[in-house]
């Protein structure tokens, strides 16, 4: 098996992982679980075993988080007074400046705990293969139990406890986030401050302390071609823990390109509230009620052998409805397009605010994507399946503003309580970084449009009957600069040969006549491999190049 040309181990066959207390469809090759960590300072580990053929995982847990023995003197010496006086003095502060100091002093002993551990993880960064969860080190989970089983019955409280488990805290100061939304602002609220507190701060601290129940088993990284399915409940765990601080960052313990998960910038950074106020909303719609059914994220890789030869194809073009208003969001089509980056959730977390980032927080479910997949290569796509939308919105870019709570309707549902929609990531070429004209040139066109097929195609999951179509729009245009006629050509394409037809929303935004291209199925020399051929014969050399035209001209003229 190899992952970015890189050799981990000999192939290995696909094997069932249960990260879940009910049977769980989970496909991967890294399935080995792990034990607890030690309580008392571990003996050195043994060497590494020699390379092996087994069909087995080549790391597990344990090999993971053990410390080496140059780690093994700051393990023993860790400080082991009692941390709860330190809880109760930091719940007891009166003053933003007294909660920095007193949490300043239990992240310290956190990192103190922690460091042989960070040790470790850089000598092994190769091997590692799964999620590190708090609950596997005693006494880590023990200072996060002090934590989150005290009553956070004021907004200091609640941000107390957010310094205090934080564990990439980028300045000494928290920012005091709910202390400021709830007791300093005084405009109103769009979310009701008094159940907030009361009620869903309660649920989620008690489901966060759940986590040990929730898995015991590891969960796996979705480095390959695999998939891994979690009940609602778990999701939620993970999702809130990561919003307690108190999951460690991916990049940090893995030799994969993952982006940071850290929610600190979301809350304490963020100059519009709108994106909390999404999460916000979901803790509480949570707390009323866990949804039911389950959540599936799923990595597609496009193998070099199921590449279609583009030009060859005599496949006719699917019907395309063009929507000029309305959004991808409210379609009743089952698979909706996100328009991701590379790193799957692109700016959620940091500031972002366009399609992708918008999505994510409208289903903060989609969140998980972003703990488990590392950066997408050039052939692959990941698709999350059930991911409920839970809020409202208004505007877009720098005017997005929460406006209130999203029902789903009945529709979404399936049979067991679950959402039915799937939401699949597909990274576009960064055409503005292209000089002029190159992003019609092959294999620059070539690149997305095997992407959108990755994305649309059609997998053993998905069984034999009908596909059904697929919402898309813009994709890979704005800020990545890409042509709007071409992109809407290669998702076309994409979704033609994978048996779909296609909705496309243009968000108003006028780039030609979509409809007169569509009536061009009626020509019976119109097919995929026409329509490919024929796009490669455009002059691309002026500043405007227009396609739309240009195929019409071919098909119409015989030109």
């Amino acid at each position: 098996m190899t992952d970015n040309g890189n050799e981990l181990s000999a192939p290995q066959p696909v094997q069932e992982v249960t990260p879940v207390i009910a049977p769980a469809n989970v496909d991967t090759t890294a399935t080995a679980a792990a034990p607890d960590l030690p309580t008392t300072a571990p003996p050195p580990p043994p060497p590494p075993p020699p390379p092996s053929n087994s069909s087995a995982s080549s790391c597990s847990h344990a090999s993971e988080h053990e410390p080496s023995s140059s780690a093994s003197a700051a393990f023993v010496n860790m400080d082991d007074r009692p941390i709860e006086p330190l809880v109760a003095s930091l719940l007891a502060s009166t003053t933003k400046s007294e909660v920095a100091e007193r949490a300043a002093a239990i992240r310290e002993r956190v990192n103190h705990l922690l460091a042989p551990l960070r040790v470790a993880a850089r000598e092994r960064r190769p091997q590692c293969s799964h999620m590190w969860l708090p609950c596997r080190v005693p006494k880590w989970w023990a200072i996060i139990t002090a934590v989150l089983s005290q009553p956070l019955d004021t907004p200091m409280k609640v941000d107390a406890a957010l310094a205090s488990l934080q564990m990439a805290i980028e300045r000494d100061v928290p920012n005091f986030f709910f202390t400021g939304l709830i007791e300093e602002d005084e405009s109103p609220s769009p979310i009701d401050t008094k159940e907030f507190m009361t009620v869903t701060l309660p649920f989620i601290q008690k489901l966060v302390l759940k986590m040990s129940e929730l898995f015991p088993d590891d969960i796996p990284f979705l480095f390959t071609k695999s998939h891994i399915t979690f009940t609602r409940e778990q999701v939620a765990c993970l999702i809130i823990s990561n919003f307690f601080n108190i999951l460690l960052e991916p990049k940090s313990y893995t030799n994969k390109h993952f982006q940071s998960i850290s929610f600190s910038s979301l809350f304490h950074q963020c100059s519009n509230p709108a994106f909390p106020y999404c999460l916000i909303n979901y803790f509480m719609r949570i707390a009323r009620c866990m949804p039911q059914g389950s959540l599936t994220i799923r990595r597609k890789v496009l193998e070099d052998a199921e590449v279609p030869s583009w030009d060859t194809l005599a496949t006719p073009l699917c019907p395309v409805v063009v929507h000029e208003e309305g959004l991808i969001e409210e379609s009743e089509a089952v698979l909706h397009a996100d328009f991701a980056n590379e790193y799957i959730g692109g700016g959620v977390l940091h500031g972002g605010c366009v399609q992708e980032e918008i999505l994510f927080v409208l289903r903060p479910e989609c969140l998980l994507s972003m703990f488990l997949c590392p950066r997408m290569e050039l052939k692959e796509t990941i698709t999350i399946i059930g991911a409920e939308r839970f809020s409202n919105y208004t505007g877009y870019g720098r005017r997005f503003a929460y406006a209130g709570n999203y029902n789903e309707p009945t529709n979404r549902h399936n049979g067991s309580g679950g959402i039915i929609t799937q939401v699949v990531a597909m990274d576009a070429l960064m055409a503005m970084w292209l000089h002029r004209g190159d992003q019609f040139k092959k294999p620059w066109s070539e690149r997305d449009l095997n992407k959108a097929y990755c994305a649309f195609m059609r997998i053993p999951e998905d069984g034999d009957g009908a596909l059904g179509p697929v919402a898309t729009g813009n994709w890979g245009c704005g800020a990545f600069g890409g042509n709007h006629q071409l992109k809407f050509f290669q998702q076309w394409i994409a979704a033609s040969q994978s048996g779909r037809s296609m909705e496309y929303f243009t968000f108003r935004e006028r780039f030609g006549n979509a409809e007169e291209i569509v009536e061009l199925r009626n020509n019976p020399h119109f097919n995929i491999g026409t329509l490919w051929t024929a796009l490669h014969t455009a002059d691309t050399s002026q500043a405007r190049v227009d396609l739309f035209e240009h195929i019409k001209k071919v098909f119409n003229t015989g030109e």
